[in-house]
C-alpha cells in the first residue's frame, strides 16, 4: 500500500486570494492601475506557512514557495469519498519544507499557516516531507478543499 505522507488539520481552513504584483485605486467613476517598483511590495508575505503556533514564529515558506495546490479526492476503504489538498513547492520551499517538517515532526509540533497575520489553520505533521509535495487532510468537501487550494495558489 502507498505510504501518503499527510499533514492533520488541527482547525477549519480557509484562505483568501493569492498576492497580487500590482496596486489599484478606484473612485466612482474610474479606475486607476498603478505599476509597482520593489519599494511598493509590501515586506510582510499575504500567506505565512510558520513553526508552531506563535504569530511570531520563524517563516518557512510563503506564498511565493507554492507552485501548485488542487483539491484531490481518494475513497475510504468503506468506498466513502474523502478530499484533501495537494501541495507542491518550489525548490527553495522543498529544502526549507523538509528542515522544517522533520523538525516539527521529532518535536510533536505544527506547522501553522497564517493569512494576513491570522491563525486559520495548525496541522500537525504526520512524518517528515522531503520531496516538496504535501497532503493537507481534514474533514474536508469538495467545495472546502476546492477552496482552501485556490486561496493557497
Amino acid at each position: 500500500m502507498k505510504k501518503i505522507l499527510a499533514l492533520s488539520i488541527l482547525s477549519a481552513l480557509v484562505l483568501t486570494g493569492c498576492g497580487s504584483t500590482g496596486k489599484s485605486s478606484s473612485s466612482s467613476s474610474e479606475t486607476t492601475v498603478a505599476e509597482t517598483t520593489d519599494a511598493d511590495i509590501e515586506t510582510e508575505p499575504i500567506l505565512t506557512f510558520r513553526m508552531g503556533t506563535n504569530p511570531n514564529g520563524e517563516i518557512i515558506l510563503t506564498e511565493k514557495n507554492v507552485v501548485r495546490a488542487e483539491p484531490v479526492c481518494n475513497s475510504d476503504p468503506e468506498g466513502n469519498l474523502q478530499y484533501f489538498v495537494s501541495l507542491e513547492l518550489d525548490s527553495e520551499g522543498k529544502n526549507a519544507f523538509a528542515d522544517a517538517t522533520a523538525e516539527a515532526f521529532q518535536n510533536n509540533s505544527c506547522i501553522s499557516i497564517w493569512y494576513n497575520g491570522e491563525l486559520i489553520s495548525s496541522p500537525t505533521v504526520n512524518a517528515p516531507i522531503t520531496d516538496g509535495k504535501a497532503i493537507i487532510s481534514g474533514d474536508f468537501t469538495l467545495d472546502s478543499a476546492t477552496e482552501l487550494a485556490n486561496k493557497i495558489c
